[in-house]
């Protein structure tokens, strides 16, 4: 990731690890996690809980993972609508967005729309325990499968 994000700008780069440097920094306090919480519009807060704050991370990573691993292969049609590295680091080096971490924000955004259909005012929920729900249920019989069993 790194390597593609430098490529396509170092300003890019540089914006991007001062975006999650920056995240991190602002995870370990209960004022910078009341922002996080405010600026990803995460429902419930983000609070100290070591499992959240891991899976908001992988969030975030997530979103800059994906739109990596995607941006030239050319086979999901978010890459033909914008979604792609070289959006992405126009976001990250467009400072009428905000700071680094605002950005960062802006681009998780970006992918959240395509790849969880997220609204500009739906919420996130990224609380462990909630997220593992849906693998604690190992029934075949459930309906949860996605289809008839």
């Amino acid at each position: 990731m790194e390597s593609t994000i430098r490529t396509t700008g170092q300003d890019c780069y540089n914006n991007v690890s001062k975006g999650f440097a920056d995240l991190k920094v602002a995870s370990l306090s209960d004022t910078g996690r009341a922002q996080l919480t405010k600026l990803f519009r995460l429902v419930p807060a983000l609070g100290p809980v070591p499992d959240d704050l891991t899976s908001f991370y992988l969030y975030v990573f997530a979103a800059f993972q994906g739109i990596i691993q995607y941006t030239y292969d050319g086979r999901r049609q978010a890459n033909f609508q914008g979604l792609d590295i070289g959006t992405a680091c126009g976001m990250m080096t467009n400072t009428s967005l905000g700071s680094e971490l605002e950005r960062l924000a802006a681009v998780f955004f970006l992918d959240a729309k395509w790849d969880y259909g997220m609204g500009d005012s739906d919420t996130l929920d990224v609380t462990y325990v909630n997220n593992m729900q849906p693998f604690l249920n190992t029934s075949i019989d459930s309906g949860q499968c996605g289809g008839d069993v």
